[in-house]
């Protein structure tokens, strides 16, 4: 996972194209990834890669404001393949001390 300000992203897979790829908060109801595309411009996430045919790199980006304090989101890269679950255990501690030692909502972090 990476953390940017306003988004989390899960990766896929370097190779992985993401375009069709939908995905469950705390098994909630399935999103369409490519739906969130206007919120994550206007958040200004940079979903970007060098590579055209997988534009984002293989990283699918998550608005942090849908996330709550959701604990695992469930990523399914295209129809008919097996989902992925992501856990997001440790992620808001960890998220919080950045900002009690400073970091600026701008820092970006892995786990």
């Amino acid at each position: 996972m990476r953390y940017v300000e306003g988004a989390i992203g899960f990766q896929l897979g370097r190779r992985g194209d993401v375009l069709q790829s939908w995905y469950g908060i705390d098994n909630g109801e399935p999103r369409r990834w490519r739906d969130q595309l206007p919120e994550l411009a206007r958040l200004r996430v940079n979903i970007n890669d060098r590579d055209m045919d997988r534009p984002t790199g293989g990283m699918l980006w998550v608005p942090i404001d849908q996330l709550g304090d959701a604990k695992v989101v469930t990523i399914q890269r295209r129809p008919g393949s097996k989902p992925r679950q992501f856990s997001l255990d440790g992620f808001w501690r960890l998220h919080d001390y950045a900002i009690t030692q400073g970091c600026t909502p701008e820092s970006r972090f892995f786990r």
